[in-house]
Formats: C-alpha cells, structure tokens, sequence
C-alpha cells in the first residue's frame, strides 16, 4: 500500500512574520525531531538559499523542495485561477499542512490551515482599514482553499464558530509552547546588559509586542502615569515594532511628562539573547491587550521567572490560567493597581513566579507536536 504524502508550507520559517516565524519554526522542528512520519517539506524563496531552513532528521523519508519564486507574485494565479497548484508544483499530496492563511491551491489532497486569531472579524474597530482589508483578504483565501482549520487557542476556535460558518467538526486546536531558551539568568548579569545596549537606569516593568492600538498600549502607559507618581525610581519598556498606536502613544508620554521613563526599544531581535534578558532584567510583565488568538510573553516571562499582570480577554485568561494577575483591560487604575500590589506585596509576588514556573512546564512544543501528529492521523484516516 502506497504511503500517504504528508507536506508542509514551510515558507513561514525563513519568510514569515516575527511571531509567525519563530512559532512555526519551534512546531516543525519539534515535529521533526519526533521522527514518527515522512514530511514533505516546501519552501517559496527567491534565492533559494535563504538561512534558516528546517534540519531534516538524518533518517527516515522525510524531504525538502525549494522553489525559486516569491509568493507575492503566485498569489493572483492562486486566487483567481487555482494554479500553479500544489501537485504542478511539487506532485502528489495527499494532507498539506499550512502553518499561515495563504500555500498553493491543492487538487486533490486535503489542507489544513493555521488561524492566529481573527481580529479582523471579531474587533475590527481596532485595526486601521487597510491592515482589515489585507487580513481579511488573506483569511477568505485560506477558508476558500482549506478543508479543515488548527486553531491557535480554544478561544480562537470560539471565535471562528462565532463569527463564521466553519463547521465544529472541522476545527482541531492545538495551543503553542514556550521556546526552552526562555530561562531563568541571573539578574545582575542580564541588567547589565540591558543596562549597557539600552541605556536603562532603572528597574522597569516590561511590555512585550507591537506598539499597536489592538494591544493597549496607550492603556498601559495610562496605567504607569498612576504607577509612576507613587514608584518613583521605575520605568516602563515597551519592546516591539511600533505600528497603528505608535504616534498616539508618543503623545500620550509626552503628554503625561515620562518621556524619560518610558522607553521605546523597537522591535527586538528574536533570536539572540537580548528578548530573553529584557525579561530577566525586568520586574515584570504588563500585558494589557483588547485581543489575542494566543500569546507568547505572558509564557515566556513565567519561564524567567518574572510575574505578569495581564488583560482578562480571553485568549490571554486561556493562556496565563490562574498563574498571573487577570485585569479588565478597559481600567487603567485596575492595572496600576495590580501593578503596585505586585511590586509591594513581596509574598503575593512568590507565589505568582512559583505558580508560573509550575504553569509554564505544561507548555511544551513536543506536546503541541504530538498533538499535530494526532489530528494529521485523523484526517488520513477519512481520506
């Protein structure tokens, strides 16, 4: 009996957006690195040796093909016409895995697509028009072409039944991990060198993401003009691109006098020891987003050992459980407050990094891959 084919648009490790890309890195090496199945792994990239591809485990059946064309000049033929499709591309598929919204068009096969979180559909009064126009172009791509969806949270899959027509039977979840790299360092080595590359002289609370409307950000530097007339020796950090609430929030600063306390960093480079050190360096975590299909920093500041107080959304309630501080979003004083209850209360503090050490060890990517390697068995099973 001919063996299933089981490929992957692996593109998004050497060409995806900053989350995207370290996400799907983390999956596919884990599922790689389990050795239970042969892959088929497919990259779109116009050099053809771009950095970054996946290690192909040295035995076993599992394969790589590398076509030289950008996905930006594919994508017309793939809307509008279905073509160049998967199997004139590579050949026979029998299940394609695509780890984001768009992958070539496949004949015959099955696809399962990746959904992060539908802003665009659930709060689209937080996103600008044209990043709604792009996101929900992208989405309708993947619900026309895909036969079943993974969701990233069971919040997202909440979401899609809420918001769509997608069939229950037709959503599998399987939650993220935390990349092992996100440890617990010593405090003094990791200050000085934040300390040195970004020029901080105080303790600081640290915010980690895009500097965007859907994110809170002005939120949160309301919530630290609170904070920051009481701690007078504490800044705040904002580490992350800065996009749609960028200028508001500069405003907000200067408007509040803390241009010296609040420091933008832009975005960070997500592979070396800087995003790791910034955590350990910090006195905690403030994550105050309007929405989230899943969300790493909460997780990756309990793996340094670092408390966090974040927005009670649901997503981000799914993902930090009761190992942090739950806040309604839309209350600065409500987040000022845990702010300083936090930083005060020494034995509440204890207790939120003892629980979130314990809550992170139940969030691996070898979990998250024996769960992929379930649902893909599954969908075999029905072709």
């Amino acid at each position: 009996m001919e063996t299933m084919k089981i490929w992957i648009d692996a593109t998004p490790v050497i060409h995806g957006e900053r989350a995207i890309r370290r996400n799907t890195r983390n999956l596919l090496s884990s599922l790689l690195s389990r050795n239970r199945a042969d892959y088929g792994l497919l990259y779109f990239d116009q050099r053809g040796n771009s950095p970054g591809r996946l290690t192909l485990p040295p035995k076993g059946g599992s394969r790589e093909r590398v076509r030289r064309w950008p996905v930006r000049l594919l994508l017309p033929g793939w809307r509008w016409f279905g073509e160049p499709s998967f199997e004139r591309l590579v050949g026979k598929v029998d299940l394609l895995y695509s780890p984001d919204l768009y992958f070539p068009p496949v004949r015959r096969g099955k696809v399962l697509s990746t959904i992060r979180g539908i802003v665009y559909l659930k709060r689209k009064d937080l996103l600008n028009p044209s990043q709604r126009r792009r996101l929900t172009k992208a989405f309708s791509y993947a619900r026309l072409r895909s036969n079943y969806f993974l969701a990233v949270s069971e919040t997202t899959r909440r979401d899609l039944l809420e918001c769509t027509d997608i069939p229950e039977e037709r959503i599998y979840v399987v939650t993220h991990g935390v990349d092992p790299r996100f440890k617990i360092l010593p405090k003094d080595s990791s200050w000085q060198a934040v300390r040195k590359r970004f020029n901080l002289n105080r303790p600081y609370l640290l915010y980690v993401g895009a500097v965007a409307i859907h994110k809170n950000v002005l939120g949160l530097v309301e919530a630290f003009s609170l904070v920051a007339s009481q701690e007078r020796n504490l800044d705040l950090v904002l580490a992350g691109p800065e996009e749609t609430a960028t200028y508001l929030a500069r405003a907000k600063v200067y408007a509040k006098q803390l241009e010296n306390r609040v420091h933008f960093l832009g975005q960070i480079e997500q592979e070396g020891p800087t995003l790791v050190e910034l955590y350990n360096a910090a006195e905690m975590l403030v994550f105050p987003s309007f929405y989230e299909g899943w969300c790493a920093p909460p997780l990756e500041a309990m793996a340094c050992g670092k408390p966090a107080v974040c927005s009670s959304v649901p997503a981000v309630a799914e993902v930090v459980g009761d190992a942090g501080v739950l806040v309604n979003p839309k209350d600065p004083e409500a987040i000022a407050d845990a702010i300083c209850k936090v930083l005060n209360d020494s034995g509440f503090r204890q207790q939120l990094i003892g629980n979130g050490i314990d809550h992170v060890a139940q969030h691996t990517w070898d979990r998250a891959a024996e769960q992929l390697e379930t649902i893909f068995a599954n969908l075999l099973s029905t072709i």
